[in-house]
């Protein structure tokens, strides 16, 4: 439980930089890997969102009985969604590539969308990096985990010329 799930979770703020003011987590479920980083990062608002009203509810409930006041619980499908954040997580909601290009216009100019890869092997490709943003890896070592893992960080480095917004 703690390797797999919250160990898992923690991972993605070693792919962030400074202290977001908040966080989008795309496909929360029932709160990975958002309640861990709410915790451990007390000054960011995170976002849950899901589709599932069964896991949002799940993840309210955890919110609660967790005391934790700096997240929220969204339950909407992502395409639903309007605004930008400084971070956005997928950890295991969408393929690769498709949470890139739902990633692109939720990201406010400069921040970064954290992907989930992989916890078994290094990632032999990598999807093509939306216009205006650069992708790199971002691997933990065994010892922090169980196993290595690696996540897939976009940064947002330039407005696209669709959303209308400046950096």
């Amino acid at each position: 439980m703690v390797d797999r799930h919250i160990a898992d979770s923690l991972a993605f703020a070693g792919a962030w930089t400074g202290r977001p003011r908040s966080a989008l987590d795309v496909g929360s479920g029932v709160g990975l890997p958002g309640i861990p980083l709410a915790i451990t990062h007390p000054d960011t608002l995170f976002t849950l969102l899901d589709r599932s009203g069964r896991r949002c509810s799940l993840a309210l409930r955890a919110i609660r009985i967790l005391d934790v006041r700096n997240a929220e619980v969204a339950h909407r499908d992502v395409s639903q969604l309007s605004g930008q954040w400084p971070v956005v997580l997928f950890r295991a909601s969408l393929p690769p590539d498709v949470a890139l290009a739902v990633a692109r216009p939720l990201l406010e100019p400069g921040g970064c969308a954290i992907v989930a890869l992989s916890r078994r092997e290094a990632p032999t490709s990598l999807p093509v990096a939306p216009p205006g943003t650069s992708l790199t890896v971002v691997r933990t070592d065994p010892g922090v985990l169980d196993s290595p893992a690696w996540l897939l960080r976009m940064e947002r480095t330039e407005p696209h010329p669709k959303d209308g917004s400046r950096p």
